[in-house]
């Protein structure tokens, strides 16, 4: 079992004086907030489990500790859900495993060993029934990585199938989501929790919080359309006439999905049905590459997307909110050349392109949660305090902070922090 490179001592400090939280928005380069009232709040609330507990003070001791037994090393957390966890390991000349553990209590549900000694699993998915698992494995096959169907009743593998490389695996429900890396001939996979092949989708991105595949089809020379499906009935529940390429785009959020149009981001319900329009916007989606890979869940889904002014040019940029009902602006900043790193649940990561440093902010509100990443991963907020991951010499610690502020510091971790439906973990360790 690897233990941490060093004892897990909490720390607290302030890293900035009061008097610098003044400069806050300085340092942002923010010129201007419009905040709507309160009476407008958006009905469709986040319901995923991401919210963190509450951050104002540092975990005295970890929840749970799991001991994987003698000859595991290098373990790592590498997917779950709400209830139940999984645990990687790697072993010496023998094959690599992947416990399943009770998420509240740590106790072993299950382990699967993988099929030979050459493979190792990088992620798993497990279904809602909690039955079942999907997990990815690399090595198995000399074309890339293969999924192997677990039950997790007895800890077998029911089958394997193919799978590209750098492919991800998704659960929505009891069903699984194989989705490739995009190309002209790229597909999704849908799986029952049985490992039986359902049904095959056109290549699109999978957002499993609204349960949604959004997919950009080819509708001629130079166009394309945007189709919208279910990932419960897989039925489509909204399609656009085909637009010219590089102007197509949706952004779910719980409850439904904005699309960008000729005149501004129209609002449907999750069943395509039309709620408002925000004229002269258009959707602000997250920079290539900006998935955290500290944190499992629907990546770049926020529970309200963020819009930009259409026509805008210079320097200054403006990101915004609006109303899914009523499309009344909820807050706007102005920001020097503004990146969206990613926006996923309730806040958004914005690199301002004068200093290159980034902020997060609550999606809801507009308000900085905080100002100084840095070399950190955000791994989620509990609405007024965000935590990171930061590298130290001993490997990575938890850091909280409040606007400008770091409250505590927990670690160091070998492995690197996760947060799986609003539980963090480490090493062999549930902390929060």
């Amino acid at each position: 079992m690897t233990t941490p490179a060093a004892p897990h001592r909490p720390k607290k400090y302030a890293l900035i004086s009061g008097v610098a939280l003044v400069v806050i928005a300085v340092i942002v380069g923010v010129v201007f907030a419009v905040r709507a009232a309160t009476g407008d709040t958006p009905r469709w609330s986040d319901p995923s489990a991401d919210t963190l507990p509450d951050l104002s003070s540092a975990p005295e001791d970890p929840r749970w500790t799991f001991d994987l037994g003698q000859g595991f090393w290098f373990p790592r957390f590498i997917g779950g859900n709400e209830n139940v966890v999984a645990l990687g390991a790697r072993r010496h000349d023998a094959p690599a495993a992947v416990a399943f553990l009770d998420a509240g209590t740590g106790e072993r549900l299950a382990q699967v060993d993988s099929p030979d000694d050459r493979t190792e699993f990088r992620s798993c998915a497990i279904a809602e029934s909690d039955a079942s698992a999907a997990c990815l494995v690399e090595g198995l096959t000399d074309d890339g990585q293969a999924v192997v169907f677990a039950d997790l009743g007895n800890g077998s593998i029911r089958r394997s199938v193919p799978a590209a490389d750098r492919a991800i695996v998704v659960a929505h429900r009891d069903r699984f989501f194989v989705v490739p890396e995009r190309s002209a001939r790229s597909r999704i996979e849908v799986y029952d929790r049985e490992g039986g092949l359902a049904a095959t989708l056109p290549y699109g991105e999978v957002y499993t919080r609204s349960g949604l595949v959004v997919s950009r089809e080819e509708a001629g020379r130079d166009t394309e359309r945007l189709v919208v499906r279910s990932m419960t009935t897989l039925a489509e529940v909204f399609r656009q006439e085909p637009r010219k390429v590089g102007h197509t785009g949706a952004n779910p959020f719980p409850g439904g999905f904005a699309v960008d149009t000729d005149s501004g981001v129209d609002y449907f319900d999750s069943d395509g049905n039309p709620t408002t329009t925000v004229r002269g916007a258009r959707l602000e989606r997250a920079a290539p590459g900006g998935v955290l890979s500290t944190r499992f869940g629907p990546a770049g889904e926020s529970i309200l997307p963020i819009l930009t002014d259409r026509d805008t040019t210079g320097n200054e940029k403006p990101l915004f909110v609006a109303s899914p009902m009523s499309g009344k602006t909820l807050w706007r900043w102005m920001f020097d050349h503004p990146v969206v790193v990613f926006s996923d649940g309730g806040t958004v990561v914005i690199k301002r392109g004068g200093d290159e440093t980034e902020g997060v902010f609550d999606v809801s509100t507009g308000a900085i949660l905080a100002d100084h990443l840095n070399d950190a991963d955000l791994l989620g907020s509990d609405g007024r305090r965000v935590l990171v991951s930061a590298p130290t010499a001993g490997g990575h610690q938890l850091e909280a902070i409040d606007g400008a502020e770091t409250l505590w510091e927990y670690g160091p971790y070998a492995s690197d922090p996760v947060v799986i439906a609003g539980k963090v973990y480490a090493d062999t360790e549930r902390l929060l």
